[in-house]
């Protein structure tokens, strides 16, 4: 019987100790048993600058319980969230405080001042206790303060409508003749329930400075937006742009993080293969990227010799060239390429040209009537060889062509 009376004796001694224990060995569980349980009334612990640190400590299966103890057991300051990485201190612990259970939940409401939290990326963490029947049970919470909106994806968009890839300004831009280029950025709210009163948008081309402030794009500026379209600028191959999203709210203001995207050249995806013209017999479409079988899709036709020696090719359709250079060719920049087009004296705008020479390069465009709208196609040619002969029937010319 001495046996029993010791093992008895010794589960009085821990059931004692267990419901005397104060310190806190488990912060991110739950202590306890049965049905009782401690949870929060918000998804995570995560706080944009801009409100207030307020939610629910519920208590399940905890009748009879009137108060909840809060301990904050201190964290983690960042003072200045603009530096990279992030300089942290220490947020001491606090004095423990009570809050008044009704109808089965406590009311946590406190500033971000008031539990010592800054910029974002400062945390804490808080332990909510209770006492039921002579035990203890706690639960943790880690309180981050995070920012109000991210930029979630971010893409390009050039005249010509090309989709770009996510992440990237599809383009290559070097003089100040060239087009701008627009940035497509979504942006996400971490709360929805944030009042924004406006936004900003900061561009800096590389990693270190705050940027530039750009000016609101037209429209209404002052709503959120899923998505925002920044006015480009004449960037460089190369270049990494980057932007951040700055929210005003409740008289704070506070910043997403960068997000890049890099300037790369949008080159015409295809090219020919060698093309041979022989004499007027030979005729080309170049939207069909096939030799035509009727005047209505001749692009480019060969001409045969002249008195004087000189090749011609012309076009019977609305197909148009101007000359380029090799540079130019080997560059392969859609974006220039249209643009040095489009942007030529009337007078270098061709429908006939005359002398043509192995090595030359010319961009064309070709525009076919359609319903409801006509097609419009670019390309670069280079004329690869030019055979004369003294028999007109013989005379040749080879070109290869890149395209859309």
């Amino acid at each position: 019987m001495k046996t029993f009376k010791i093992i008895g004796l010794l589960a009085v001694m821990v059931l004692t100790l267990w419901s005397c224990e104060t310190e806190i060995e488990d912060p991110a569980g739950v202590r306890g048993s049965g049905e009782t349980a401690i949870t929060f009334s918000v998804p995570s612990g995560n706080f944009t600058p801009h409100e207030k640190v307020e939610f629910d400590i519920i208590l399940t299966g905890a009748a009879g319980v009137s108060t909840v103890t809060v301990r904050h057991i201190g964290g983690t300051n960042i003072a200045d969230a603009t530096v990279v990485p992030p300089i942290p201190g220490t947020i001491p612990a606090q004095a423990a405080f009570d809050l008044t259970v009704a109808d089965g939940k406590a009311l946590f409401s406190k500033t971000l001042a008031e539990l010592g939290l800054a910029a974002i990326g400062s945390k804490i963490t808080i332990v909510a206790e209770i006492t039921k029947d002579g035990g203890k049970l706690f639960k943790a919470l880690t309180i981050t303060i995070v920012s109000p909106v991210t930029i979630v994806s971010t893409g390009g968009a050039i005249p010509s409508g090309a989709t770009a890839a996510n992440g990237t300004i599809v383009n290559q831009i070097g003089t100040a003749a060239t087009t701008n280029v627009n940035v497509i950025y979504s942006i996400a709210f971490t709360k929805t329930s944030i009042a924004i009163d406006s936004l900003k948008v900061h561009r800096r081309i590389g990693t270190t400075g705050d940027g530039a402030i750009l000016p609101k794009p037209s429209g209404a500026w002052l709503t959120p937006k899923d998505t925002i379209k920044i006015n480009g600028a004449n960037f460089v191959g190369g270049n990494n742009v980057q932007h951040r999203i700055q929210v005003f709210s409740n008289g704070v203001s506070t910043f997403s993080a960068w997000r890049a995207v890099t300037v790369t050249k949008h080159p015409f995806p295809s090219v020919s293969a060698a093309i041979n013209l022989k004499a007027a017999s030979n005729v080309y479409n170049l939207v069909e990227n096939k030799f035509a079988v009727d005047s209505a899709t001749t692009d480019i036709r060969l001409l045969p010799m002249a008195a004087d020696n000189i090749f011609n090719i012309d076009s019977r359709t609305e197909a148009k060239f101007v000359k380029t250079t090799k540079a130019e060719y080997d560059n392969n920049d859609i974006v220039k390429l249209k643009k040095a087009f489009d942007t030529a004296a009337p007078a270098s705008v061709l429908t006939q040209i005359t002398d043509v020479e192995a090595n030359d390069y010319y961009i064309y465009k070709v525009v076919r009537p359609g319903t409801p709208t006509a097609t419009t196609k670019y390309g670069v040619i280079l004329i690869s060889s030019v055979v004369r002969t003294n028999i007109d029937n013989n005379d040749n010319l080879t070109f290869t062509y890149r395209y859309e």
